[in-house]
């Protein structure tokens, strides 16, 4: 009996590792990528592209390096995830199982797949793609061009769009979601009565986090502009105000056609923000949040920072000049509001 199940699992294995090497040797790829900084405007450009029929897309929480990480367990194994990736029907694969299954496969045998980033990471969005019939598909998880060069050798031939945004709207949609979440941001503001050393460290700490991970996401946007692979580098502000454009733009180049027409019938959700869940179409209010969200104090430690970033050399002209735009926009605004300040009579100042 014994020997019987032997046999079953190394043919198993046998079929597994030459699936696998399959996936690592194909150098063609149908797909694309969309990364960029979390808040950027990714979940707002895939509603967008499911305006067309020919593209297959992941659930908006299927996280292939968050997966990854689990299988490894770096991330907790809990019934939740697991759940996850059972209504996703990739548990077919023996590696999959391998990591559900407590690892009950001989590790000695599958080694050389179960500690490959790549392996795994073919094998989990091919499985989950695998019943697709579209010629085109779509992956979208914010934050994951810090893992770039892992992506790019699972998916030779694969393009990346990347998204960008304008810092304080970032930091903006991140502090609203934050607070929703109850984490730790209190307004960094003269007047709130509540706020003592440990919440303002607690908020300032949680800033310079999520700042040095948005600023280090456009230093790798921006060295990977030049890239064959990279297929375009969309501001959040261009998709909201010339979303038709895009669109266009994007079905001539990937050769698939969109229904313009369903634009004005987009819904929720794409927005962090409670005030637009209820809107229909494209908006622009969330472009310029920032302004209503964060106070003075946030705003001015992000412009410092902002502009400490921009003192770094930049690979694109281009893509400096979107950052620089952002730059501009700030200045503007705080000397206007400064001008408006000194304006205003004695005692009744902002």
């Amino acid at each position: 009996m014994g020997k019987d199940i032997r046999k079953v699992e190394e043919r198993v294995i046998e079929k597994s590792r030459l699936k696998i090497s399959e996936l690592i040797e194909n150098s063609s790829s149908p797909f694309l990528f969309i990364f960029g900084p979390h808040r950027s405007g990714t979940t707002f450009l895939v509603n967008l592209l499911k305006l067309s029929d020919s593209i297959s897309f992941t659930p908006n929480d299927f996280d292939l390096m968050r997966i990854y990480h689990y299988f490894l367990g770096k991330n907790e194994k809990n019934s939740r995830q697991r759940k996850r990736l059972r209504s996703w029907e990739i548990t077919r694969s023996p590696i999959v199982n391998y990591f559900l299954n407590e690892k009950k496969i001989p590790t000695n045998e599958l080694f050389p797949y179960v500690t490959s980033p790549v392996a795994i990471l073919r094998t989990v969005l091919t499985s989950y793609f695998k019943m697709c019939m579209k010629p085109l598909m779509i992956h979208k998880t914010p934050k994951s061009e810090h893992y770039l060069d892992t992506y790019r050798e699972a998916f030779p031939g694969s393009k990346f769009v990347f998204m960008v945004r304008n810092p304080l709207g970032i930091m903006s949609s991140r502090k609203y979601w934050t607070l929703s979440n109850k984490n730790s941001w209190v307004d960094l503001d003269p007047m709130n009565e509540k706020i003592d050393m440990d919440l303002a460290g607690s908020s300032i700490n949680y800033m310079k986090t999520h700042l040095d991970s948005m600023f280090q996401s456009f230093k790798i946007i921006d060295e990977a502009s030049f890239s064959k692979e990279t297929f375009a580098i969309v501001p959040y502000e261009k998709l909201v105000n010339e979303t038709e454009s895009v669109l266009r733009d994007f079905g001539e180049r990937l050769g698939i056609k969109f229904n313009l027409c369903g634009i004005k019938d987009l819904k929720w959700p794409y927005t962090s923000y409670k005030v637009f869940r209820k809107s229909i179409g494209v908006y622009s209010g969330a472009i310029d949040m920032w302004k209503k969200r964060l106070t003075k104090m946030e705003i001015t430690i992000i412009h410092n920072e902002f502009r400490k970033f921009l003192k770094d050399d930049f690979e694109n002209v281009e893509f400096k000049n979107i950052m620089m735009g952002y730059k501009k926009g700030i200045e503007d605004f705080l000397n206007k509001r400064k001008l408006e300040e000194s304006e205003k009579p004695e005692g009744k100042k902002l």
